[in-house]
């Protein structure tokens, strides 16, 4: 059984209404529906709070959720395509990786 076949669930920090599933999957615990992602080259979700309502990458809510970062790097690199959005598929990295890694 691979890991991104078993759906684990995790608040969005800063989003209480919001949970994210490991593959992806954003659902609105307010009412109580999964939300759509736009079509873009980097999937993006829109969430609001009392502070407002932020357009934020999904494989970023990913990464900081579920994948462990203890070298503290900033950037997300994604091994297979941003269109597979999963936390199997992504690790940290430092800008410069990330850079190298997107011309090959």
């Amino acid at each position: 059984m691979n890991y991104s076949d078993i759906l684990i669930w995790k608040d969005i920090t800063n989003f209480e209404n919001y949970k994210i599933s490991n593959t992806g999957i954003v659902w609105n615990k307010k009412y109580n529906r999964k939300i759509k992602h736009s079509n873009e080259k980097y999937p993006r979700i829109h969430l609001s709070n009392n502070h407002g309502r932020k357009h934020i990458p999904i494989h970023l809510v990913i990464a900081q959720l579920f994948i462990h970062n203890p070298e503290k790097k900033f950037d997300i690199a994604s091994f297979i395509s941003l269109l597979c959005i999963c936390c199997t598929n992504s690790s940290f990295c430092c800008s410069r990786s990330n850079i190298i890694k997107s011309f090959k």
